[in-house]
């Protein structure tokens, strides 16, 4: 069985693989901070779908609130596009 558990973030994020209860896997996704916030959200929503294609479970961090709330909307629009994709 192939997990993937995400540390997702607009700018930057975190994915580890396991395979079989092995880590496998574990990089950092990011996109750079000079874009605007709801391109930035678009583009890391793309690329953590990618990494999650491949697997059969997926794990995905829950939203904190953060010191911006424009932050903490951006970052539930991030995990509901994970969440329609691993549906």
């Amino acid at each position: 069985m192939r997990i993937i558990a995400l540390d997702q973030a607009t700018a930057v994020s975190g994915v580890a693989i396991f395979e079989d209860g092995v880590l496998v896997e574990h990089k950092i996704v990011s996109e750079p901070n000079k874009i605007d916030i709801n391109t930035r959200t678009l583009l890391m929503a793309h690329a953590l779908c990618k990494e999650m294609a491949s697997c059969d479970v997926v794990v995905i961090e829950d939203v904190q609130a953060q010191g911006s709330v424009a932050v903490t909307i951006q970052l539930a629009r991030l995990q509901g596009a994970l969440l329609f994709f691993a549906h």
